[in-house]
């Protein structure tokens, strides 16, 4: 580190540290300091590894939470409105749609998964027919964001509109973000002083201008978080995180303003699906009965 410029006081610990953190991604969180003529202690960079390891965290737990709600939402609606396998209707889908493509990327996703219960059952029993509720668990972020993507504007309209109370171009912007998100967190790549390549299409709220920030992504995620209770405390950890790593951590690195709370708080709470409505059966495995 020292051939780098940076101050190394205590030599054993970062030399634990460098154990079990990769060279070659740690030394990403020395950009910050390339332009600096006096390179501050490595315990720096240190707690920026460490920052990003705590932001990873609370993304992936927010972007897990987001993925559940909208699968939730595209399965209810294509259901409802279309059919059980609504999903392999060519119909449902715009002039851009590839369906072939989108079909060898649907059956990749049952031979990926031909082990699990949920599967074996439904090609037993039902004839390898596969409801929207049952094979949209299995598909990813990215395999949702597609599937939106080349839906019918008439449909991507009414999910946008009902589920997420916006238009469906930022809708279809925002699940491109929520993919690029949730890729990153799988692959433990850096989110600290980092320019995404998905910018968040704006809303017509005109609260927030949308960059390449760390901040706008998840001003994004607050648009796609419908639960506002949760949402608040979400923000409370998100605080926590920032006021732990507030002497190293540099807020213009990642894009936050001074008045990022209020900012973050401000959008509207809704579900899409009523409380009164009626499901699609479900099967109990463990007593073999629809339910």
């Amino acid at each position: 580190m020292k051939q780098h410029g940076f101050e190394v006081s205590d030599e054993e610990q970062l030399e634990l540290f460098l154990n079990s953190a990769n060279y070659y991604r740690f030394s990403a969180y020395f950009l910050p300091f390339r332009d600096y003529s006096k390179k501050p202690n490595i315990t720096l960079p240190i707690a920026l590894y460490e920052f990003d390891k705590a932001i990873r965290a609370w993304l992936y737990d927010i972007i897990g939470d987001i993925e559940y709600y909208t699968k939730t939402q595209i399965a209810y609606y294509l259901a409802h409105n279309i059919g059980a396998e609504a999903h392999l209707d060519e119909n449902i889908y715009n002039s851009k749609h590839n369906h072939p493509l989108f079909l060898d990327k649907h059956n990749k996703v049952l031979q990926e998964n031909k082990n699990t219960l949920v599967i074996k059952h439904h090609q037993k029993k039902y004839e390898n027919h596969f409801p929207i509720w049952v094979i949209i668990e299995f598909y990813s972020v990215g395999m949702i964001s597609f599937l939106y993507s080349d839906l019918a504007t008439t449909h991507q309209k009414k999910i946008a509109n009902l589920c997420f109370n916006t238009g469906r171009r930022q809708l279809s912007s925002w699940l491109r973000v929520l993919t690029e998100l949730r890729n990153k967190c799988a692959h433990y790549t850096r989110f600290y002083y980092w320019s995404f390549r998905s910018i968040p299409r704006n809303n017509n709220d005109n609260i927030w201008k949308t960059d390449n920030t760390l901040f706008s992504q998840i001003y994004c995620l607050s648009k796609l978080y419908t639960d506002k209770n949760t949402w608040h405390k979400k923000l409370v950890n998100l605080d926590t995180i920032l006021e732990i790593y507030k002497n190293s951590v540099v807020l213009e690195h990642i894009g936050f303003p001074e008045n990022w709370r209020s900012i973050l708080n401000n959008y509207p709470s809704l579900f899409c699906i009523p409380d009164d409505t009626s499901l699609p059966t479900l099967h109990c495995f463990d007593c073999d009965k629809d339910i």
